[in-house]
């Protein structure tokens, strides 16, 4: 386990706004992970596309074949399930990006159609929006309301860069 990471100013606030709240979260659950992906660790294994979102069913605006990692994964379990939160902080290239926030936001619309090459039970995965600075996009509102049910109890100090 590391608690360090390379990492630019906008996934540091995102760890840091999420260490800020893992009191609370194990409150609910009693492992509570925030994982880094890193996409070029497995670039060249067979583990590369096995890792990564691909979009799925129908209503896209614009289709992607490529499939992306997000950053980082928020894993909760508890002794009923497990959840994984896909969380992809974004500084520059939002709009040429979007399609992965569209994807991250589909898959929480369109639970039933996820397809599991394993059978699993008892997982629940999410995604939310970019993590912007300053969490511009309430980000961190969205996974209290997906980890918890309701908002975390805490907001974070504003900080500015």
């Amino acid at each position: 386990v590391y608690d360090s990471a390379i990492i630019n100013l906008t996934e540091k606030q995102l760890i840091d706004r999420i260490a800020e709240r893992v009191a609370e979260l194990k409150e609910e659950y009693s492992d509570v992970y925030l994982i880094r992906m890193d996409e070029n660790m497995h670039r060249e294994s067979a583990k590369n596309n096995k890792l990564k979102l691909h979009q799925f069913g129908s209503g896209h605006d614009e289709v992607n074949l490529a499939g992306f990692q997000p950053d980082f994964i928020l894993y909760l379990q508890n002794r009923d399930s497990f959840i994984q939160i896909f969380i992809e902080p974004k500084g520059r290239n939002l709009e040429e990006e979007q399609w992965k926030e569209d994807l991250l936001i589909y898959i929480n619309e369109h639970e039933a159609e996820i397809i599991f090459e394993d059978e699993t039970e008892d997982v629940k995965i999410k995604g939310v929006k970019f993590y912007t600075m300053n969490d511009g996009r309430e980000t961190i509102r969205q996974i209290g309301e997906i980890a918890l049910g309701r908002r975390f109890k805490g907001l974070s100090f504003e900080k500015v860069f």
